[in-house]
């Protein structure tokens, strides 16, 4: 072999090697991120607080929709479960989906419900200290899959005000529960739903409380 052709072999040998450590400097970083996002199956995680500022964090990134649906299970009345005998015509008026539009601020978040373009009534949702996350792993099936999909929940309560049609029934004790749902991995988080329950204050005797009114909808492609 003669002095060139040696030089090029070295040469070649050299570009090779330096190929083969910046391809696993950029393998590497993604299989180990991979790994580290995977959720084995039966993973149940405890409940975990969520301080106001990330609550608001979160809150503030999802695209809300322009509409909601009403529902009370076993009711008559569309997403409305309260019981006014004495305002029995007005409850007709009551839809089983509304428009929105929802304002974020740092103490409140306020969604305005309108019907024919017409605003019919708000709840001002006061931003409470903490929320609580859960997330497991929700397939019962028997598969054989090294990382699965979590389910992940957030739950938000705290006192509310309302305005128009929701006015009559804010009286002291009545509460908000807002869920965030989704799914993802360790790493990640894909929420595609949330549900709005409003509650009445609690009975004395049962210590149990009447669900008022509950409404959920769906977010636009948001990733977090």
């Amino acid at each position: 072999m003669g002095i060139l052709e040696k030089k090029t072999s070295y040469l070649y040998s050299c570009v090779m090697s330096i190929a083969v450590v910046v391809l696993l400097m950029i393998i590497s970083p993604t299989q180990a991120h991979s790994s580290a996002c995977c959720v084995e199956p039966g993973t149940w995680n405890k409940p975990v607080t969520v301080p106001k500022e990330n609550l608001k964090t979160l809150i503030h990134s999802l695209k809300f929709p322009e509409r909601v649906y009403a529902n009370c299970p076993g009711a008559e009345t569309a997403g409305f479960c309260v019981n006014r005998p004495d305002t029995q015509e007005e409850n007709n008026l009551f839809s089983d989906q509304y428009k929105i539009s929802i304002s974020l601020s740092d103490q409140h978040w306020r969604f305005d419900f309108r019907e024919n373009n017409k605003r019919v009534g708000s709840l001002i949702l006061s931003i409470p200290e903490k929320g609580t996350s859960v997330s497991m792993d929700t397939n019962l099936e028997q598969k054989k899959e090294s990382c699965v999909t979590l389910y992940k929940e957030l739950q938000i309560e705290n006192d509310l005000n309302g305005t128009g049609i929701f006015a009559p029934d804010m009286v002291a004790g009545v509460s908000y529960r807002l869920i965030i749902q989704g799914d993802g991995t360790h790493c990640d988080d894909h929420f595609k739903r949330f549900i709005l329950q409003i509650e009445g204050p609690e009975n004395n005797s049962t210590e149990e409380r009447q669900l008022y009114y509950y409404f959920y909808g769906f977010f636009g492609n948001t990733s977090n």
